[in-house]
Protein backbone atom coordinates (compact mmCIF):
# COMPACT_ATOMS: atom_id res chain seq x y z
CA UNK A 1 0.00 0.00 0.00
CA UNK A 2 1.68 3.21 -0.96
CA UNK A 3 0.23 6.95 0.20
CA UNK A 4 2.20 8.58 -3.44
CA UNK A 5 4.21 10.80 -1.63
CA UNK A 6 7.44 9.88 -3.77
CA UNK A 7 6.84 12.06 -6.78
CA UNK A 8 9.35 10.34 -9.01
CA UNK A 9 7.74 8.16 -12.13
CA UNK A 10 9.91 5.00 -11.72
CA UNK A 11 10.09 5.02 -8.12
CA UNK A 12 6.97 5.63 -7.37
CA UNK A 13 5.80 2.77 -9.91
CA UNK A 14 8.43 0.41 -8.46
CA UNK A 15 6.71 1.36 -4.80
CA UNK A 16 3.35 0.87 -6.16
CA UNK A 17 4.12 -3.05 -7.89
CA UNK A 18 5.97 -3.98 -4.78
CA UNK A 19 5.07 -7.14 -2.84
CA UNK A 20 5.15 -8.58 0.37
CA UNK A 21 8.72 -9.35 1.07
CA UNK A 22 9.97 -7.88 -1.92
CA UNK A 23 13.34 -5.79 -0.79
CA UNK A 24 13.59 -2.45 -1.72
CA UNK A 25 17.55 -1.16 -0.88
CA UNK A 26 18.72 2.23 -0.70
CA UNK A 27 22.62 2.98 -1.19
CA UNK A 28 24.80 5.93 -1.47
CA UNK A 29 26.67 6.79 -5.05
CA UNK A 30 29.84 5.05 -3.60
CA UNK A 31 28.02 1.60 -3.88
CA UNK A 32 29.41 -0.69 -6.01
CA UNK A 33 26.15 -2.12 -7.88
CA UNK A 34 26.36 -5.09 -9.21
CA UNK A 35 24.80 -5.48 -13.23
CA UNK A 36 21.55 -6.96 -13.63
CA UNK A 37 20.15 -4.64 -11.06
CA UNK A 38 16.55 -2.71 -11.12
CA UNK A 39 18.54 0.80 -9.98
CA UNK A 40 16.93 3.76 -10.07
CA UNK A 41 19.27 6.43 -9.41
CA UNK A 42 17.97 9.39 -7.78
CA UNK A 43 21.23 11.39 -7.15
CA UNK A 44 21.27 14.92 -8.40
CA UNK A 45 24.86 16.24 -6.90
CA UNK A 46 26.95 15.20 -4.29
CA UNK A 47 24.84 14.79 -1.44
CA UNK A 48 21.66 15.34 -2.79
CA UNK A 49 18.73 13.67 -1.79
CA UNK A 50 20.97 12.13 1.37
CA UNK A 51 20.46 8.44 1.93
CA UNK A 52 18.02 9.93 5.10
CA UNK A 53 15.90 11.96 2.93
CA UNK A 54 15.19 8.97 0.14
CA UNK A 55 14.88 6.68 3.29
CA UNK A 56 11.80 9.04 4.55
CA UNK A 57 10.09 9.64 1.74
CA UNK A 58 9.93 6.21 0.96
CA UNK A 59 9.10 4.68 4.15
CA UNK A 60 5.97 7.72 3.72
CA UNK A 61 4.69 5.32 0.67
CA UNK A 62 5.21 2.10 2.16
CA UNK A 63 4.70 -0.10 4.92
CA UNK A 64 8.23 -1.95 5.98
CA UNK A 65 8.53 -5.60 7.99
CA UNK A 66 12.02 -5.28 9.12
CA UNK A 67 15.47 -3.68 7.62
CA UNK A 68 19.17 -4.52 7.46
CA UNK A 69 22.34 -2.31 6.87
CA UNK A 70 25.98 -3.03 5.95
CA UNK A 71 27.35 -4.81 8.24
CA UNK A 72 29.88 -2.30 8.74
CA UNK A 73 27.83 1.43 9.13
CA UNK A 74 27.91 0.50 12.69
CA UNK A 75 31.34 0.80 13.19
CA UNK A 76 32.22 3.41 10.50
CA UNK A 77 29.30 5.85 10.12
CA UNK A 78 27.52 5.19 13.41
CA UNK A 79 26.14 8.69 13.50
CA UNK A 80 23.82 7.82 9.97
CA UNK A 81 23.31 3.92 11.84
CA UNK A 82 21.65 5.68 15.01
CA UNK A 83 19.29 8.31 12.92
CA UNK A 84 18.52 4.74 11.32
CA UNK A 85 17.25 3.41 14.43
CA UNK A 86 15.65 6.56 16.06
CA UNK A 87 13.95 6.67 12.70
CA UNK A 88 12.30 3.09 12.96
CA UNK A 89 12.03 2.04 17.17
CA UNK A 90 9.30 0.25 15.53
CA UNK A 91 11.14 -2.38 13.43
CA UNK A 92 13.25 -4.93 14.17
CA UNK A 93 16.75 -4.03 12.11
CA UNK A 94 19.61 -6.07 11.81
CA UNK A 95 23.12 -6.05 9.35
CA UNK A 96 23.99 -7.95 6.66
CA UNK A 97 27.15 -8.98 5.11
CA UNK A 98 28.47 -7.68 2.22
CA UNK A 99 28.07 -10.84 0.23
CA UNK A 100 24.49 -11.07 1.24
CA UNK A 101 23.98 -7.80 0.18
CA UNK A 102 25.00 -8.20 -3.09
CA UNK A 103 22.75 -11.11 -3.61
CA UNK A 104 19.90 -9.03 -2.15
CA UNK A 105 20.78 -6.22 -4.47
CA UNK A 106 20.64 -8.89 -7.41
CA UNK A 107 17.24 -9.91 -6.22
CA UNK A 108 15.46 -6.64 -5.26
CA UNK A 109 12.53 -5.23 -6.29
CA UNK A 110 14.44 -1.85 -6.83
CA UNK A 111 18.31 -0.46 -5.71
CA UNK A 112 17.67 3.20 -5.51
CA UNK A 113 20.74 5.29 -5.43
CA UNK A 114 20.96 8.30 -3.71
CA UNK A 115 23.22 11.36 -3.56
CA UNK A 116 25.06 10.90 -0.15
CA UNK A 117 28.64 9.91 -0.62
CA UNK A 118 31.20 8.64 2.21
CA UNK A 119 34.69 8.51 1.76
CA UNK A 120 35.81 5.60 3.47
CA UNK A 121 33.07 3.53 2.81
CA UNK A 122 29.54 3.25 1.51
CA UNK A 123 26.10 3.05 3.60
CA UNK A 124 23.55 0.85 2.45
CA UNK A 125 19.72 0.09 3.93
CA UNK A 126 17.41 -2.73 3.00
CA UNK A 127 13.61 -2.97 4.10
CA UNK A 128 11.26 -6.00 3.39
CA UNK A 129 7.75 -5.24 2.93
CA UNK A 130 4.88 -6.50 4.32
CA UNK A 131 1.40 -6.37 3.71
CA UNK A 132 -1.17 -3.64 4.87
Amino acid sequence: MIKNTVINVELGYALATARHKDAIVICDANMPIPDGCNVIDVSLIRGVPTLEQTMCAILNDLVAERYEVFELMPQYNDTMYQKIQSLLPQLPGGTISQDRLTETMQKAKVVVRTGDFWQLLYDGIIFSLRNG
